[in-house]
This record gives structure tokens, C-alpha cells and sequence, in this order.
């Protein structure tokens, strides 16, 4: 089944900001959400899948400073 890919930064306070989401298709010709579903006729209600698959969460980058909340001193961070 497809999902999204999400992407952050972390800085070295543990916080994170998202850099992006991305769709992950799964190429699957019974998923309805895919590129690859099948298009000949065919019980797609029955047959195929029709929900993606939660988000996957994914660091991508890791920043050495702290993110510009916590250095403004703001509180809680954010």
C-alpha cells in the first residue's frame, strides 16, 4: 500500500522541522491508489486495497545548533 513520507531537520535541542512530505507509491496493481493499478475492468471494491498505510517518519538532516525558537529564547521552545 502507498504512504507518505515525512522528512524533518533535528537541531541539537530535539526539536524538529518538517522539510517535506513525499508520496511513496508501492507499484501495486491491487492498490487503487498506485500509479500501477490495474485499469481493465475489474471488482475493484472487492479486490483491491483503497487506504494508504500510515506516515512514515524519517530524520533526514541534523542541524549542531538549536533551532532559532529555543535561541530567541522563547518559551517552551515553541
Amino acid at each position: 500500500m502507498c504512504y507518505n513520507l515525512v522528512t524533518y531537520c533535528q537541531y541539537s535541542c530535539a526539536h524538529r522541522i518538517n522539510t517535506g512530505t513525499h508520496r511513496i507509491d508501492c507499484n501495486s496493481r491491487l492498490c487503487s491508489l498506485s500509479q500501477m493499478h490495474q485499469r481493465d475492468e475489474h471488482d475493484c471494491q472487492r479486490t483491491c486495497r483503497h487506504a494508504m498505510l500510515p506516515d512514515q517518519h524519517v530524520i533526514m538532516e541534523q542541524n549542531p545548533v538549536v533551532c532559532s525558537a529555543c535561541a530567541s529564547g522563547t518559551p517552551n521552545g515553541h
